[in-house]
C-alpha cells in the first residue's frame, strides 16, 4: 500500500511490549494516510500480514497481537490530535 505519513505516533521499546525477540528491537509507528485505497485489498507483505481491514478504536478484531493492542491507542490518540508522540519510559531518569 501507498501511503503519506502524517505524524509520529510514538517510539515503542520491544522489551516493554512483550516481544520475545533475542534481539533489542523499536517499533517506529507513523499514522499514515493511503493515497489509493483499491490496494486496501491485498496485504502487500504476505509473509506478514494476514488481512487488512479499517476499524473503530472499539472494535479491534480479538485475534490483534498483544503489542499491537498496546500501541493502536496511541495512534487513534495522534488521529484525534494530540500531536505528542508516545516514547516508553525505560527508566533512565
Amino acid at each position: 500500500m501507498h501511503c503519506r505519513p502524517l505524524a509520529l505516533v510514538g517510539v515503542f521499546d520491544s522489551r516493554l511490549c512483550g516481544t520475545t525477540s533475542r534481539h533489542h528491537l523499536y517499533q517506529f509507528v507513523f499514522l499514515c494516510k493511503p493515497l489509493d485505497r483499491q490496494e486496501m485489498a491485498e496485504p502487500s507483505h504476505a509473509c506478514e500480514v494476514q488481512d487488512t481491514g479499517w476499524f473503530s478504536e472499539d472494535d479491534l478484531p480479538e485475534d490483534v497481537d498483544p503489542g499491537h493492542r498496546l500501541r493502536i491507542p496511541e495512534a487513534f490518540r495522534v488521529w484525534r490530535g494530540d500531536s505528542q508522540a508516545f516514547f516508553d519510559d525505560i527508566g533512565l531518569e
